[in-house]
């Protein structure tokens, strides 16, 4: 009995396993040729049109998807503010991206549709040719080989009869086609779909931008430390490691460039530069000087008079010529009101300028010990000095020396000790009481500069906020350890309040450990630029935006007697200290105040905390004169 099956099925004496030997050798003579003909139909299993929808489809298909993921990793960059290449921009910007993907889609449901259809007329082939099928079958299926058509189509017509085909592949096989070729239906309606409008970073312009001034405007940068900062503008920097030694701090060279952006959106959305900048050496080199005490009084105010000279081993960012000075100082300090003392309270008192008009940084001036720096204009040299506990001393110490008459040996010739860049004195009759000092040198000027800057990433700029409670003195500190006498001088400790300043410090660079201009939100400086050769604005009348002399109080003292006065003025000095007495014009705002001793107690680093506030007076310098810019460049930026 033959079932419909097996009437497909190829039978004859070739088929027959009990074939004769003799039949077998008769029938090998025609074997090759058998076999070079069975050659010649595999070589034509896939026809011509086949062959091309294979390789054109498979083409199509791979560059479809090639500009889609072009035009999807374009747009992930945008939409995180990176450079997605001017190739993107060009289809973007014109209008020709739902237009591109629009024909991608297209593309790939063309070729997809096509080898779909030829998927099906092989499986078909295989079906006739390999595996057993009912005989009603067998025209549709005939037909099916010869002439391509969808695999759904296949499916709908034949999917009873390929449940039951002897092999299952052709049923998972068509099922997975097909679903594929329906989804390339919806391939444009679904991409289109990702469509969005955001934000994203424009492309490189060239224009004029006003970058310096033409008028300049008398005292218009006298006292700026009691103004509060407006803004803590987001720079550009160039900076190398510190050198390291036992008696000195050192921040490294450190080039900053303040941008001529009056808007904070275009500043902290700038990742390229190219154009005029206000570049100043933020470099500070702290040094531990050899120092004489010559007298501490309290008369009105408290303040100290002395030596100091330079005869250590410093970095060789700082040249000290031989033989060298000893230099005589009369500085206020910070703690006249003992009661609110903390162990930082600081006085910053300005010891000289060192100018250099020449610009000529290899030369030594005069004999005087000055910053390298490849800017023109010179060293600034102050010293900070620092009231350290027992404040107990220091109530002994006010009271002591209540007279400009008096001397020294009142209250004991203080011990001079080394601490790193700090020289050390402590009042022994006066319960301990110290001071420690170190000499800082800065840099002067800022002048106006082509720079090249650039960053990945936007960067946004820290506020001035009220923190409150201070981070580094909470409600149960003790003001009075480590004195040896428990007398307390208030029952409530006094508790600074403060701003919140560590992210003022972050974008500073205020840290024991580096920080990178992309976490610091700043800009990268290159720093190829021509130093010799500043921008050509300062030759014709614009004036210099940048002023690092930065002007101090001074303190006069006057006795009065039957017999003669007294009278003592000191430097330059400017209270550093939580303590705020309303309506003085001799401290600082408290906002200076503040990102100083943060910094100072955070990384007992001068030279850090000098350099993090010295940036915010050039900020606000910067920010103030920025809305009368006049003098105009060309500029380049993204």
């Amino acid at each position: 009995m033959t079932t419909e099956a097996d009437a497909l099925r190829p039978t004859g004496p070739t088929q027959g396993k009990n074939d004769a030997p003799d039949d077998a050798d008769a029938d090998a003579a025609t074997r090759p040729a058998r076999h070079g003909r069975r050659a010649f139909l595999e070589t034509q299993a896939l026809s011509a049109p086949a062959i091309v929808v294979l390789v054109l489809g498979t083409a199509l298909v791979a560059g479809a998807v090639a500009v889609l993921a072009f035009l999807w990793r374009g747009s992930m960059l945008a939409t995180n503010l990176d450079e997605p290449g001017q190739v993107w921009r060009d289809i973007v910007l014109s209008g020709w991206a739902p237009r591109a993907v629009t024909i991608c889609a297209a593309a790939l449901r063309v070729a997809i549709t096509a080898q779909a259809a030829l998927v099906a007329s092989m499986v078909a082939a295989l079906l006739l040719e390999k595996y057993g099928v009912p005989l009603y079958s067998a025209p549709f299926l005939s037909m099916t080989r010869a002439v391509s058509i969808q695999p759904v189509q296949l499916l709908y017509a034949q999917g009873p009869a390929l449940v039951r085909a002897s092999n299952s592949f052709a049923l998972p096989v068509l099922l997975v086609i097909g679903l594929i070729a329906m989804a390339t239906t919806f391939t444009s309606t679904i991409l289109l779909s990702d469509f969005d409008t955001v934000t994203m970073l424009a492309g490189p312009n060239t224009s004029t931008l006003a970058f310096s001034l033409v008028t300049m405007a008398s005292g218009i940068y006298k006292n700026i430390w009691s103004v509060a900062p407006t803004a803590y503008p987001r720079f550009a920097e160039y900076s190398e490691p510190p050198a390291s030694g036992e008696a000195f701090v050192d921040t490294g060279v450190t080039m900053r460039a303040l941008l001529p952006f009056q808007d904070r959106d275009q500043r902290t959305a700038l990742r390229q530069y190219s154009g005029p900048a206000s570049v100043f050496d933020a470099r500070a080199i702290c040094v531990r000087p050899t120092l004489r005490v010559f007298n501490v009084t309290a008369y009105e105010e408290l303040f100290m008079t002395g030596a100091v000279r330079f005869d250590g081993q410093y970095p060789p960012g700082l040249r000290v010529p031989e033989p060298n000075l000893e230099l005589a100082f009369s500085c206020a300090l910070a703690g006249y009101d003992y009661n609110t003392l903390t162990p930082w309270d600081t006085s910053i008192c300005k010891l000289l300028y060192i100018t250099n008009q020449f610009g000529n940084a290899d030369q030594p001036l005069e004999g005087w010990p000055y910053l390298v720096s490849p800017l023109p204009g010179g060293t600034r040299l102050d010293l900070i000095l620092n009231m350290t506990r027992p404040r107990l001393g220091w109530r002994i110490m006010t009271q002591y020396n209540a007279t400009l008459d008096t001397k020294i040996s009142d209250t004991g010739v203080p011990s001079i000790t080394p601490d790193g860049p700090w020289a050390k004195a402590t009042f022994a009759d006066a319960e301990g009481a110290e001071i420690a000092i170190t000499a800082c040198f800065t840099g002067l000027e800022g002048y106006e500069y082509q720079v090249n800057a650039s960053s990945s990433a936007n960067g946004p700029e820290p506020v001035l906020a009220w923190a409150g409670e201070n981070e580094f003195f909470p409600s149960n500190w003790d003001p009075d350890a480590p004195s040896s006498n428990t007398t307390a001088i208030s029952e409530t400790p006094f508790v600074p309040p403060s701003y919140a300043t560590l992210p003022i410090r972050a974008q500073l660079g205020a840290a024991l450990t580096p920080l990178s201009p992309l976490s610091r939100g700043i800009l990268s400086l290159s720093p190829n630029i021509t130093w010799a050769h500043r921008f050509p604005g300062n030759a014709g009348g614009n004036y210099r935006v940048l002023f690092g002399r930065f002007p101090f109080p001074t303190f006069a003292m006057t006795q009065n007697s039957n017999s003669s006065q007294r009278q003592l003025k000191t430097r330059d000095s400017l209270l550093m200290v939580y303590k705020q007495a309303l309506g003085s014009d001799e401290l600082p705002h408290h906002a200076h105040v503040a990102l100083f001793l943060d910094t100072l107690i955070a990384t007992k680093n001068p030279a850090l905390a000098l350099q993090a506030w010295y940036t915010s007076l050039y900020q606000l310098q910067y920010m103030d004169a920025v809305s009368r810019f006049s003098g105009r460049a060309w500029w380049r930026y993204a």
